[in-house]
């Protein structure tokens, strides 16, 4: 195998384990403090597209599982201690599960909708 070839490996890596989890947990609790608010922030409609467009890609959860039975095999070789990354990490995970458990793909378009059709007729259009 080549350098290139983990290049890119390393890219996806990254990509599903991190920044699209990062987006999609960003977005979707900028999406919901504008409806706990009851106020569209600008671009909320573009980005729930993007954040149900990324949900699939998450990849957070099975990099845990991954660790997890990593650390298993290795613990029979050799003393393991989680760090304080493995408790972030854990963290960044629980809060994933939460903001997925809160959002509402239905609710959300329809508030949306309703939010956006109430501020057009506010404007006189």
């Amino acid at each position: 195998m080549g350098g290139d070839t983990y290049l890119v490996v390393v890219l996806f890596m990254l990509l599903t384990t991190f920044v699209i989890p990062a987006v999609v947990l960003v977005g979707t609790n900028y999406v919901l403090l504008s409806s706990k608010l009851s106020k569209a922030f600008p671009y909320t409609k573009l980005i729930l597209r993007v954040v149900f467009y990324l949900q699939p890609w998450n990849m957070a959860e099975i990099f845990l599982l991954g660790i997890l039975v990593s650390m298993v095999k290795i613990a029979s070789l050799a003393q393991v201690d989680f760090g304080w990354s493995f408790y972030a990490f854990i963290f960044y995970i629980l809060s994933m599960a939460a903001t997925r458990l809160f959002l509402d793909k239905y609710q959300v378009w329809r508030w949306l909708s309703h939010h956006e059709t109430r501020s057009q007729l506010g404007q006189g259009i």
